[in-house]
């Protein structure tokens, strides 16, 4: 199977199709209003349903190369002119003249003359004309055009050459994708248009105009005509070297790959681009499949490889026109060599040392102390909101106090640094952060307080902790009397989960009661564990929760809000009082996932979006994160083996690790995926190093991989100075643990230090006990 392929299954995967919605992965379609409906005649109803899934394909698997999870509106910065007017610096060239224009009005009000071509009327000043002086109604002239378009295509400024493409055959018409960062989008404008004006090759050239939109792989795109392109590959050979460090790997899904953050395509020629074209072609094809009643994957993608094949495109290139001969041969480019830049080819033999390892955790803490804000005694940040579950957008804003990504967060990171250096500002530092989460501890809503990552009790698990290794009495002080009031606040009962929930909360109750050696927390534990379990629906053998936000919802998987993070908490409870009922809850939850399980997939289905019953051979959409798929559940079946020692619980764990290994090595093949720990390259690293661990390096190899991952961060990212891409809806980059850069660095600093307790098992110790000061 080419990346092609891969690319579409992925997406046939991950949509289900009914008669007028579609959910991919597991978010549904808009309905339409039922007035709307009734008027629109069927055609037109599947024409909308196309359209719809279409944009949704092209924002969620064209954009950024591969299936990715949905991202909300970018957080606009008020201005983008001083950005564009950079580019405008940076574009060398001077318009140019063309010729076949005919003088219709020789002056109108403003002053201006009115010329003509083809139909298209255009007002311009006499010395825009040659000749300029003396024109008369009906003269044939030159029209000159000016080196740029701020306005032609929506979003992006475009350089247009001295010699200009408008001319040309749409159909003739090559596209080159830059996948850039901001900082490079000038250095890019400067070198194209150097050395393509010089060469006299007609060429156009468009950049994103605003620096916050860069999280798409074609932020950059230069048309050329086809006949021209060994010309412009022979320029554009000499020049990547220059722009190669401000490129990210990943090309837009279906063209070319020609070198790290470079892809190719021809264009379509009939007005709709490139990407738009292949998503509708994907688009109908999955309609087609639901209508013809395909159901299994296989026959999904076949259907839709029947739609591409009507319209003469192939899988096996689908960046070709039909018909097409594939001459984008790229020998010019091969003389750079891609491993000092970015992508795939980034190998090395070696593993990072211990040093190199603390030293990129110190860069990401030093970074952090440096963008906070403080204020008597307590220290906060700025970032992207990002929503931990509630799923309401994201918004540029000072963070609140929670676990998931505030400021306790970011203060656990900093502490845990702290323990392994000895250095006093990590402590200052560390000490303001969870202080400020102490703070603003009531601007958390009512219902997310018993939480984990959203309440209390995750910041009392990060005033604990970190008061223990700062050495802080004031601090644990405070963290026992945050639990207490969690024990006297009425926590929503239906809420049941890992992230907000009961599951959560109980789990992060008992590791507090190992932490501060207070035994009596246990009554609160239990107290928990008595709402999970009447929260539970049973069916037969089998437990499963509802989400009390979407009833009609099927019940999850998965270790966040689903099944597994129950059973894990439940656990947990069993081992803490060896009570049998928690265990039977434990096994009943495990089973109903086991039923759930796709064994062609080799995964768990992603039930969010999706009602109803069940249907045997239904396609299910899957994804694989630590909060929804194989490794959040991978998580749950270590511990259920752990506690039981069953070998089923090993088998399940087993299958769960690979499928992550393999996710984690796709992307790291692919150079795509962000570094977030919840949804991320480094919870999944975590999560592979923590099956090794537990099963042991001769039942499971996890380590090497989570290593590569490492190594590949710091040289995408950290070694150029880019932002670390994180989890939030809108890409934006965010200080927090689950989705930002502190999380990241507690990522390279457990890699450091594994006896450092993973933020990914709801608080749990993981056999270490002692707080362990390194300095």
């Amino acid at each position: 199977m080419n990346r092609y392929e891969q690319q579409i299954r992925e997406a046939v995967e991950a949509t289900v199709v009914t008669a007028t919605r579609f959910t991919l992965q597991g978010q549904s379609s808009a309905p339409l209003a039922k007035r709307i409906r009734q008027e629109l005649t069927s055609k037109s109803a599947r024409d909308y349903l196309v359209y719809q899934l279409k944009n949704r394909l092209y924002a969620r698997l064209y954009c950024p190369g591969s299936l990715q999870a949905e991202r909300g509106a970018t957080v606009e910065a008020e201005s983008s002119a001083a950005f564009e007017e950079a580019l405008s610096a940076a574009n060398t060239g001077k318009g140019f003249w063309e010729e076949g224009w005919t003088v219709r009005q020789t002056r109108d009000a403003e002053g201006r003359i009115v010329v003509e071509q083809h139909g298209l009327r255009v007002h311009a000043r006499p010395e825009q004309a040659l000749p300029s002086d003396g024109l008369q109604a009906g003269q044939r002239i030159k029209l000159r055009f000016p080196k740029e378009f701020r306005s032609l295509s929506p979003g992006f400024y475009m350089a247009v050459g001295d010699r200009d493409l408008f001319d040309h055959a749409p159909e003739q018409v090559v596209r080159l994708y830059w996948n850039l960062v901001p900082q490079g989008a000038a250095r890019l404008m400067r070198a194209v248009t150097s050395a393509l004006n010089a060469a006299e090759i007609p060429f156009r050239l468009k950049v994103l105009n605003r620096p916050q939109q860069y999280d798409r792989c074609d932020a950059g795109v230069l048309y050329v005509d086809k006949r021209d392109f060994a010309a412009v590959m022979a320029r554009v050979g000499r020049l990547y070297g220059e722009v190669a460090p401000y490129l990210k790997s990943s090309v837009p899904a279906f063209t070319k790959k020609v070198a790290n953050g470079l892809g190719c395509s021809e264009d379509p020629g009939d007005q709709e681009s490139f990407g738009m074209n292949r998503c509708r072609l994907l688009a109908e094809g999955l309609l087609l499949a639901y209508e013809q009643g395909k159901r299994t994957v296989d026959e999904r993608m076949q259907t839709v490889r029947e739609r591409f094949l009507q319209d003469g495109i192939l899988l096996e290139a689908p960046y070709l026109n039909p018909g097409s001969g594939d001459i984008y041969s790229m020998q010019s480019l091969l003389q750079v060599e891609a491993s000092e830049w970015r992508g795939e080819t980034i190998q090395h033999e070696e593993p990072l040392t211990r040093q190199e390892l603390l030293s990129a955790a110190q860069d990401i803490a030093a970074q952090l102390l440096e963008q906070a804000f403080r204020a008597g005694g307590r220290w906060t940040w700025m970032g992207d909101g990002g929503e931990a579950t509630l799923g309401q957008g994201s918004s540029y804003r000072t963070l609140g106090g929670d676990l998931y990504n505030g400021t306790s967060g970011i203060g656990l990171f900093l502490a845990e640094l702290y323990g392994q250096t000895g250095d006093e500002e990590l402590r200052v530092a560390a000490l303001g952060a969870i202080r400020q989460a102490l703070a603003k501890r009531k601007e958390i809503a009512p219902d997310l307080r018993t939480g984990l990552y959203t309440g209390w009790t995750g910041i009392a698990y990060a005033a604990a902790r970190g008061g223990l290794l700062c050495r802080d009495e004031e601090l644990l002080t405070q963290a026992r009397e945050l639990l207490a009031r969690t024990a006297r606040h009425p926590a929503d009962k239906r809420e049941f989960d890992i992230i907000s929930g009961a599951a959560g909360a109980a789990a992060a109750v008992l590791s507090l009661g190992e932490l501060l050696a207070e035994p009596a927390h246990l009554d609160l534990a239990v107290l928990l564990g008595e709402r999970l379990l009447k929260a539970a629906e049973r069916k037969g053998d089998m437990y499963s929760w509802p989400d009390p936000r979407h009833l009609e919802q099927r019940h999850l998987t998965g270790f966040s809000h689903g099944a597994a993070g129950a059973a894990y908490a439940l656990l947990e409870l069993y081992r803490a009082t060896g009570e049998a009922r928690y265990l039977h809850a434990a096994e009943g939850a495990l089973r109903y996932e086991e039923r759930c399980f796709l064994p062609e997939r080799k995964n768990w289905p992603d039930y969010r979006g999706v009602t109803g019953v069940d249907r045997h051979g239904e396609p299910h959409s899957c994804v694989s994160y630590w909060c929804h798929g194989a490794p959040g559940i991978a998580l749950s079946r270590l511990h259920a083996y752990e506690v039981t020692g069953w070998a089923l619980y090993q088998e399940q764990a087993l299958t769960a690790l690979h499928t992550t290994r393999q996710h984690v090595e796709r992307q790291l093949q692919e150079g795509t995926g962000n570094y977030s720990l919840c949804h991320g390259l480094s919870g999944n690293a975590e999560v592979l190093v923590l099956g090794e661990r537990v099963l042991g390096r001769d039942v499971f190899t996890g380590a090497r991989v989570a290593e590569r991952v490492a190594t590949s961060g710091l040289e995408r990212y950290a070694k150029r100075g880019l932002p670390w891409p994180g989890g939030t809806t809108s890409g934006g980059r965010t200080p927090g643990l689950l989705l930002g850069d502190a999380g990241v660095g507690l990522f390279y600093l457990r890699l450091y230090e594994p006896n450092i307790p993973s933020v990914l098992l709801a608080a749990r110790q993981m056999q270490n006990k002692e707080i362990l000061l390194r300095y």
